[in-house]
């Protein structure tokens, strides 16, 4: 189960889990903290959200519409995430 404080992100049982909306919680309670490092590049959680929110108007994506990427067998290389 992931809560933030009265709201559960995921139940066990769940199919999946909605990460935008661990990212969105993230972005606005702490828009300065590190969420992921990349190839070097360190990605706060406001930048990532705003990736995200302007990858899917590029997409044509609406609120509640799901998205899903694959990168086949490819692992990406150093890359490790943070929760705050």
């Amino acid at each position: 189960r992931i809560k933030i404080g009265r709201e559960a992100l995921y139940e066990p049982g769940e199919a999946e889990i909605n990460l935008s909306r661990i990212v969105e919680h993230w972005a606005r309670q702490r828009p300065d903290k590190v969420a992921l490092h990349f190839q070097g590049e360190a990605i706060t959680y406001g930048a990532l959200w705003r990736r995200i929110e302007e990858t899917t108007a590029k997409l044509g994506v609406g609120r509640g519409e799901g998205v899903g990427s694959s990168a086949g067998d490819t692992q990406i290389p150093h890359c490790s995430t943070s929760m705050p």
